[in-house]
């Protein structure tokens, strides 16, 4: 696969950013319990489209940055250093919030086994992600890593759906679920959607489909993910992360959006600006919760968008400027 322009990307990770921060917000009511056509669209959406978000970050990270990696365990350790920084520091930004609902053990706990606030899962995820990627190939070869990897992926799944029928499967599930937490969205879930965008930028397994028929199956897999989450719904099965259709939607939209070139010379502005939002949007949600309380969904979900937008924006203009001065003094010099 020939280079890509990041335009289509970045400007859809821009938009997936505002998809989870509506998701957080303000989120679906179960499906027998709508009663307008704006409440069956919103659901389609939530459990749809929106599903698809938090893939496409870790397919993302799969695609620049972990397959830049070299197999060097050094590199792979700094990258991970980096990760854990930015999770340590953004903890230390929450926590005045965070203690307000919970003890200094609790969030230590959390922050271990859950992700110290719940939007931050995804960066012990993609730690727990990267490092059982790197440990499956000290033993076998990377499209081996990906059958095992899919594997235990449609292996939880499927244990997902059996725990309601069969005692023993709940049993261990719940006893996974309470202490693992992370490793549910890290190893197995997280590591799928890694594997998968680095496996793009290898060149591993891009067969010659035709952009329409991308599109076309990306649309029919979407609608698989709705179709799942009601069969889910209808049959009181547990919501999960773990979705059949999930991995084949994300990688016929990633897929799309590399080959799509917007003509926009330079989206750095608007990347920055998306990881501003996904990682500030919940500290201005349990502001608003917090000394809010009461409040009715959608104006929660107005002041979380509008406060979050603004302080997102400003910071973008904010670090360009320092950017751009840096830069300036070092050709100075």
């Amino acid at each position: 696969m020939k280079e890509i322009n990041k335009s289509a990307i970045d400007v859809y990770r821009f938009l997936a950013s505002i998809f989870i921060l509506v998701g957080h917000t303000a989120a679906s009511k179960e499906y027998d319990r709508l009663t307008s056509f704006i409440e069956y669209i919103y659901w389609a959406f939530y459990f749809g489209i929106n599903r698809i978000s938090v893939p496409f970050f870790f397919m993302i990270t799969g695609y620049f940055v972990y397959s830049g990696i070299s197999d060097r365990n050094k590199e792979k350790i700094k990258f991970i250093k980096k990760i854990l920084f930015l999770y340590i520091l953004l903890t230390l930004i929450y926590l005045p919030l965070a203690l307000q609902e919970r003890t200094i053990g609790e969030v230590i706990h959390d922050f271990v086994f859950w992700g110290s606030v719940p939007v931050f899962w995804y960066l012990p995820a993609v730690i727990t992600g990267v490092l059982f990627i790197n440990f499956l190939q000290k033993y076998i070869s990377w499209n081996k890593v990906g059958i095992v990897i899919f594997t235990l992926y449609y292996l939880v799944s499927l244990l997902m759906i059996l725990r309601s029928e069969i005692s023993t499967i709940n049993s261990l599930v719940n006893l996974y679920m309470e202490y693992f937490h992370t490793f549910q969205g890290g190893v197995f879930f997280g590591s799928v959607f890694l594997y998968m965008g680095a496996s793009i930028k290898k060149k591993i397994n891009d067969g010659e489909v035709d952009y329409m028929t991308r599109i076309s199956i990306f649309i029919l897999t979407v609608g698989g993910v709705i179709l799942e989450s009601y069969f889910r719904q209808a049959n009181n099965i547990d919501e999960t992360v773990f979705q059949f259709t999930l991995p084949i939607a994300a990688y016929f939209l990633f897929t799309l959006l590399i080959k799509a070139d917007l003509n926009i010379k330079s989206t750095r502005d608007i990347r920055q600006f998306s990881n501003y939002i996904y990682f500030s949007h919940m500290f201005f949600l349990m502001l608003i919760v917090n000394y809010l309380d009461g409040i009715e969904p959608f104006t929660r979900l107005l002041y979380t968008l509008i406060s979050c937008l603004f302080f997102s924006y400003v910071l973008t203009k904010v670090m360009r400027n320092i950017y751009e001065r840096s830069s300036y003094i070092n050709t100075r010099i």
